[in-house]
């Protein structure tokens, strides 16, 4: 017997109809899919990590302007290595200076930076020149040959840079234009084509994003085909019935199509973000629809309200992620809230009209009988004889937790989505460690006003060098250029005296910039009118957590060591995806904090009861403090994905809950003790538990097949997190909720031993 409570609603109508009238809701959704149909038509695949970025803000402002000033970021690199492993092999030097003139052909490539292209400041009869050496013939001696590699070596710009440390890799960089977007797979696959046959790496963020581009297209044609495989073999376990399997994989797909049809239709690309939903929502859509499948007919108007709530608490587990300002967050949290609600409604109506035509709650098979019967009596003795024990033990993974919570990291490296072994991960390790990082980071120098004080006042100039050299010495830079460093060596040349000086004086530094402007290359390190500068940096680290501190490192040494009357930002497009995760971390506490309020207020409101809401909303909370805990006293350290789990996690797992309350509260109302009424509920709503539960972690497990560490930890992470959810709802719900019992558990246990 149920409360008459939970038979009424637009919800339990919205099933006493679809059970009326399946062909108009088959009708209806057939319509429905046949619109969003349009939009899956033109629904595009854009991975690039662009999305991920934080567009609000000075420092975004600050990212903008030196885009302006000097131009895009994004660069590849050709690390071409000698065939023969012999230092400053001719051949291989003739191949780099062939391969530069391929690749200055290549569209959207604005300049070849390489032996081959850039300058060699040395003194020639009394002058400085500037021409590069292989302007020339190479030397035909061994003593020419000799000559021009200690230049190559005792050079600032090119040591580390252009050459690595042993003379047996050279480094060709390409800098793209700002309409590489357009053409950033064409301009990859024709750097690959021009280096065939030559032992090059190639490497950099346009290589990253082009292979993520490649692999989630080609996964999300996997995945969402293997997720409707295995959750059917999932259902089939339950419900040996062709409509009791079809039916939740039927509302899943719906919701899922619906969801990417709108973006289609808006023309809102799949990101690395939103490339979860397909898997996500087959598994809610499922899980939802389950709880009809499992359940007698009669029975259905009363799992409308419990179907209702816990598609309005996902929903706000979707929604609270939007706290963020980073776009792609945003979009998985709008998208993902759709459809939810598609979901929602499917399984109100989809479901029923499906199930209409053949009931599957009387032909359950042996696995949901067992669970009704054999697993529910062991549970619940194990309620009544180890309360204390239970309780103890929730106890300590709480303290456990308190104490991993404490040692979270969240750090995102882009390389680290690739598996050990790739052929993108071992080529950038290799020009990593050769040539001491090749991670763009840039320090903007700008005057903060009128004092007429430019960069090339000598004491500017000065900090701007200390500064430079400064930041050489941390050990996660490898490469640091200033304007400094060319102003040195021609200073050098000139004087010739070999000191590696810097000019002390306004007018000798404007001579020499003016003699520098004939090289294009002096424009990345300071802009036309001497008013600000920029130092570019190569870090050996693409973790976003190591980049922010560089930059908060950065302006505390400007503000004790600076000139006052000019600041320092740093920028750049790695450091404005490690701000971005900051802004995704902060957002996603908030959004926590938000959903859990939201969802409290629900759980009261609907549950009229303050301990069974309390009791409700701490089986979900205290498990996800326990996850987090667990993953931070393992060393996992969370991502731009793994990050936004908890609001989501939490919205997924109190559907269980919201099952296990309502059904426990009819039971009160209707009479039951305390302990009846949970016996009762136990019986009622595990299997669908159980199925549901499952349902969501398959779904999510085939996520951790890709091939990409951002999307094979969240298929790792909630799976974790929602089974401690559902451990919870099944041992510290129970426990919370008999708590209050008075007389003790003496009749439920007399009952179990019957």
């Amino acid at each position: 017997m149920v409360d008459a409570s939970e038979d009424s609603g637009r919800s339990a109508d919205l099933i006493r109809f679809s059970v009326a009238h399946p062909f108009a809701v088959l009708a209806f959704w057939c319509v429905v899919l046949l619109g969003f149909s349009a939009g899956l038509g033109v629904l595009r695949i854009d991975t690039s990590t662009s999305s991920f970025l934080d567009r609000t803000g000075p420092q975004w402002g600050a990212y903008q302007r030196s885009l302006e000033e000097y131009q895009g970021d994004e660069f590849i690199v050709v690390a071409v290595e000698s065939p023969s492993g012999v230092a400053w092999d001719p051949s291989t030097i003739a191949d780099v200076i062939h391969l530069s003139r391929k690749l200055e052909r290549i569209d959207s490539v604005r300049r070849v930076d390489s032996i081959a292209t850039v300058p060699l400041i040395r003194l020639e009869d009394g002058d400085v020149a500037l021409n590069s050496v292989v302007d020339e013939d190479l030397p035909a001696s061994d003593e020419g040959w000799q000559q021009l590699i200690e230049h190559w070596k005792n050079d600032r710009i090119w040591r580390h840079s252009l050459i690595a440390e042993d003379g047996r890799t050279f480094a060709i960089n390409l800098l793209l234009d700002e309409h590489v977007d357009a053409d950033r797979v064409a301009t990859v696959e024709a750097v690959r084509r021009a280096t065939e046959g030559l032992e090059a790496r190639i490497t950099g963020v346009p290589v990253f994003r082009t292979a993520v581009n490649e692999r989630t297209r080609s996964e999300l044609l996997i995945f969402a085909p293997l997720t409707v495989l295995l959750l059917g073999l999932v259902v089939a376990g339950f419900v040996p019935s062709v409509v009791g399997v079809l039916t939740p994989l039927l509302v899943g797909g719906v919701a899922a199509g619906c969801a990417l049809g709108v973006m289609g239709a808006l023309g809102v690309s799949v990101s690395l973000s939103t490339a979860i939903l397909p898997s996500t929502l087959l598994a809610l859509g499922s899980a939802y629809a389950m709880h009809l499948v499992t359940a007698r007919p009669e029975l259905y108007p009363s799992l409308a309200r419990p179907i209702a709530l816990s598609g309005l608490t996902t929903a706000i587990g979707f929604i609270a992620m939007a706290t963020t300002r980073v776009e792609a967050i945003r979009e998985l949290a709008t998208y993902g809230a759709l459809g939810v609600f598609v979901a929602t409604v499917a399984s109100l109506t989809l479901a029923p009209a499906m199930l209409s035509w053949a009931p599957v709650g009387e032909g359950r098979g042996k696995l949901d009988d067992w669970l009704r019967r054999g697993l529910r009596r062991g549970l619940v003795r194990l309620l009544v004889r180890r309360r204390a024990a239970l309780f103890a033990v929730w106890g300590a993974a709480l303290l456990a937790a308190a104490v991993g919570v404490g040692r979270l990291q969240i750090a995102t490296d882009i390389i680290l989505w690739f598996p050990h072994g790739s052929e993108i991960r071992d080529d950038y390790e290799v020009v990593r460690t050769r040539f001491s990082g090749i991670t763009p980071v840039n320090v903007l120098i700008e005057s903060k006003g009128d004092s007429g004080e430019g960069i090339t006042a000598p004491r500017v100039l000065a900090s701007i060098d200390r500064l430079s050299t400064e930041l050489e010495k941390l050990p996660l830079v490898g490469k640091a250029l200033s304007v400094a460093d060319p102003l040195r060596l021609v200073h050098g040349a000139f004087s010739g005296d070999g000191l590696d000086r810097l000019p002390s004086s306004r007018s000798e530094i404007e001579q020499y910039l003016v003699l520098l402007g004939g090289v294009d290359r002096i424009d990345d390190l300071l802009s036309f009118d001497y008013s600000h500068a920029n130092i570019l940096l190569r870090v050996d680290d693409n973790s976003s957590r190591e980049i922010v501190e560089l930059g908060a490192w950065v302006e505390d040494w400007w503000s004790r060591n600076g000139v006052p009357s000019h600041r320092v930002t740093t920028t750049g497009i790695m450091y404005e995806f490690g701000r971005s995760e900051e802004a995704i971390a902060y957002g996603q506490i908030q959004g926590l904090a938000l959903a859990s309020a939201v969802i409290a207020l629900i759980l009261f409101a609907v549950l009229r009861s303050p301990w069974v809401a309390f009791s409700s909303l701490a089986a979900n909370l205290l498990p996800l403090a326990v996850g987090f805990g667990v993953l931070g006293l393992a060393g996992v350290t969370l991502d731009a994905a793994t990050v936004c789990l908890g609001s989501m996690a939490l919205g997924i797992a109190v559907d269980d809950t919201i099952h296990v309350a309502t059904t426990y509260r009819a039971g009160r109302q209707v009479g039951r003790s305390r302990e009846e009424a949970l016996a009762t509920t136990l019986e009622r709503v595990l299997p669908a538990l159980a199925l549901t539960t499952l349902a969501i972690c398959v779904g999510f497990l085939v996520l951790a097949l890709s091939g990409f560490a951002l999307i094979r930890n969240v298929g790792l992470v909630t799976p974790f997190l929602v089974s401690l959810c559902l451990l919870a709802d099944l041992t510290l719900l129970p426990l919370l909720l008999l708590r209050g019992a008075r007389g003790g558990p003496g009749r439920l246990a007399g009952n179990d031993h019957k």
